[in-house]
């Protein structure tokens, strides 16, 4: 049975995420700075994890997300909300070495991501859109 660890479990994203996975049979482990986060309580999480703050300390929340991949065997990693995409992104080389991650590179992720990129592509007419 695959092993998924989905992050943000607080965000009612998450709460999408967990049981559409659960459903398709994978083991989902649910991961969330609070104890009682929302996706914790879904019949599908079959495991919680509870991590340093992301926003408030991006190195303890990078340690101790490497230290959990390290010890588990997580096929994936499947980052929901933006305060856990900036840190998993930014050292996407070395939790690569434990799981893959459900995003795409961090190259073309950023280059979605990050509004002002995609303005600098749209200005250089590589995509067309609406001057407004």
């Amino acid at each position: 049975m695959s092993s998924i660890f989905v992050t943000d479990a607080q965000m009612p994203r998450s709460l999408a995420v967990i049981p559409s996975l659960g459903k398709r049979g994978l083991k989902v482990t649910a991961g969330e700075e609070t104890k009682f986060a929302m996706g914790f309580f879904s019949k599908y999480c079959k495991q919680r994890i509870t991590y340093p703050s992301p926003q408030k300390n991006k190195k303890e929340f990078v340690d101790f997300l490497l230290k959990t991949l390290r010890k588990n065997d997580y096929d994936v990693l499947f980052p929901v909300a933006d305060t856990c995409l900036e840190p998993i992104v930014s050292n996407e080389e070395e939790i690569s070495q434990y799981t893959s991650i459900a995003l795409p590179p961090s190259k073309i992720f950023l280059r979605a991501y990050d509004k002002g990129i995609t303005l600098e592509i749209v200005m250089k007419n590589v995509i067309s859109c609406p001057k407004t």
